[in-house]
């Protein structure tokens, strides 16, 4: 990142993101009646955001490996295009109602039931905003890598591709795919630029509390489609309280918390995070840090808090103190520790606790500071670990 190709980027980045905010927040303002309601009533941007990262993809498989700096430089050109079309959803953004928004609907496949449907509303803009400024700045540390460059490109824009699918998608089993799936490259990225000793280890304490979760929301995902029919997340959120009893609503729930709480990582399911951080790459731990525990915040703020409100009160004195002692304890940790990704890796499991205390707080404050935290600590790791690659 200290390399001055990459400080131009920076600054051409940082430099273009404020031109074309002011351009979009102008036309907003000027022609609001034809320039907004023409992008709500179409709905293309989410469509074009997900169709450039896919072609994209193709495309980078179909070229030879030999062509190093089209892979670097296209990758970079991709993501920062869809930062800046994503620019759009912050200014067009109709704050006024908390419906979904720029929503596509992609077919349904009528043998599962399977509404392929994305969208967002205000909870998701914010991580859709912190994933495409993100993966700009992956691309930049990785730039002066020269091992397996082709592949390296793939798995960031694939990394891209899924998390903004997580973020988008209001099918729970879509979500499901996309949210799983993002372990893939980031197992691929430990086993592969790992570079210290106890990488293996590392991808296989992933491995094994992943693929815990995984049952876990698999169960789940059977469950809701046996009793409702249907995986559509506008079908659960009106069905789920008047068809499921409430003991039914309480397995449920702990299906799905403990998956999502896996992911955010919950203390005491939190002893996979340091090691992860530690073996990883660089950029591995900013997708760890920065994307893929805010995937589990995001996931408790989606589907658990809004399917099972009579659960959250009842199992909310529980969360309380795991969160609470999380945070504690986990802020204690890192004052012991010696390695400076090991540091980062427990203050970021400190801070996504505090974020799940914020979920179960039921209060607006709580919620709100809750969701500031997540895309602060997305932004504030990213730096952690650029930091990292300054003082190395």
């Amino acid at each position: 990142i200290i390399e001055p190709i990459n400080l131009y980027w920076v600054k051409l980045l940082s430099s273009f993101t404020i031109i074309f905010y002011l351009l979009i927040f102008f036309l907003h303002k000027l022609y609001y009646t034809n320039f907004t309601l023409y992008l709500l009533k179409f709905n293309f941007l989410t469509f074009i955001i997900l169709f450039l990262l896919l072609i994209a993809i193709l495309i980078f498989v179909l070229i030879p490996n030999i062509f190093i700096k089209i892979f670097k430089i296209g990758s970079l050109i991709i993501t920062t295009i869809i930062y800046f079309l994503s620019l759009i959803y912050w200014v067009t953004f109709d704050r006024s109602t908390p419906k979904f928004q720029y929503i596509i609907e992609l077919g349904t496949e009528k043998l599962l039931g399977l509404d392929i449907i994305f969208g967002l509303d205000g909870i998701s803009l914010f991580f859709i905003l912190l994933t495409t400024i993100i993966s700009p700045l992956l691309i930049l540390i990785t730039w002066n890598l020269d091992k397996n460059i082709k592949l390296l490109s793939i798995i960031l824009l694939i990394t891209e591709l899924l998390t903004l699918a997580t973020f988008m998608a209001l099918d729970l089993f879509i979500f499901y795919v996309a949210f799983e799936s993002i372990l893939i490259p980031l197992f691929i990225s430990i086993l592969i630029w790992g570079s210290r000793r106890r990488k293996i280890k590392a991808a296989k304490m992933l491995f094994i509390y992943t693929l815990f979760s995984s049952i876990l929301f698999l169960i789940a995902l059977f469950t809701f489609y046996l009793e409702l029919g249907s995986t559509n997340f506008f079908a659960i959120s009106l069905y789920s309280n008047q068809i499921l009893s409430t003991n039914k609503q309480y397995f449920l729930w702990i299906l799905l918390f403990v998956a999502f709480a896996i992911k955010v990582p919950l203390y005491p399911l939190h002893t996979w995070l340091p090691e992860a951080h530690v073996e990883a790459p660089t950029f591995g731990s900013v997708i760890l840090a920065s994307l893929l525990l805010k995937t589990g915040g995001y996931g408790i703020f989606r589907f658990v808090l809004p399917f099972f409100p009579e659960a959250n009160i009842y199992f909310s004195p529980l969360v309380f103190m795991l969160a609470l002692m999380g945070t504690i304890y986990t802020a204690l940790s890192s004052i012991r520790q010696i390695d400076m990704k090991r540091i980062i890796a427990y203050l970021s499991v400190s801070h996504m606790n505090l974020c799940v205390l914020g979920q179960f707080s039921e209060t607006l404050e709580g919620l709100i500071g809750s969701l500031l935290l997540m895309a602060a600590h997305g932004l504030i790791a990213a730096g952690f670990f650029i930091a990292v690659i300054i003082l190395d």
